[in-house]
């Protein structure tokens, strides 16, 4: 299947199609059985990162730093957000948020239907790794060795694990333990019930 350019991220799964980005700055659906193109739209800059369904939208984060939420019926723009620096990794959606980190340093929360910014947080370092979710936590790795675990209702910075080297993976949980790589060379786990100080 021609892609107009390198593909970034993991392909995703939606209803009868299949989402995924390029570097020529578009967002593709494709038939999953046949390859067929099924609609593509110009998103304005690289994308960068993969697309997250939820629902009847993809959202997905630019390299001018927007983030951009997809309706999947019509397959337009629903609503555009400026982040204002590259979104290099996914976003993540839950319970009616979208959040996001870019490479100013800033984690965002957003409305999911509207776009409207609840809070921002500033890491003082580039945002490298992706945002994992557990309960009322956010954690995000930066470029500043940190892993940091903020709370999802309103940014609030709640702890810290700190790595030696820049965190640039996306996290990954089971139930509550909690992994992440580090540029250090090293791969850590914490429980996120027990960790907090």
């Amino acid at each position: 299947v021609p892609t107009g350019g390198p593909v970034t991220g993991r392909p995703v799964a939606a209803g009868n199609a299949v989402l995924f980005v390029s570097q020529d700055a578009t967002l593709r659906a494709i038939d999953p059985l046949g390859g067929k193109l099924l609609w593509s739209l110009p998103c304005g800059s690289d994308l960068l990162a993969a697309p997250v369904v939820d629902g009847d939208r993809a959202f997905v984060g630019t390299k001018a730093g927007q983030v951009l939420a997809v309706d999947l019926t019509t397959h337009k723009v629903a609503w555009t957000f400026p982040g204002g620096s590259t979104v290099t990794r996914p976003v993540a959606v839950s319970n009616g948020s979208v959040y996001f980190g870019n490479a100013n340093g800033w984690v965002f929360a957003l409305q999911r239907d509207t776009g409207k910014e609840r809070w921002r947080v500033d890491l003082k370092s580039p945002v490298t790794g992706g945002i994992a979710l557990y309960e009322d936590l956010l954690v995000v790795g930066a470029r500043d060795g940190n892993l940091h675990v903020l709370h999802r209702d309103d940014g609030a910075p709640q702890w810290r694990l700190q790595t030696r080297g820049p965190v640039n993976g996306i996290p990954a949980l089971d139930e509550s333990m909690l992994y992440v790589g580090s540029d250090d060379g090293q791969l850590y786990a914490t429980d996120l019930r027990s960790s907090a100080r």
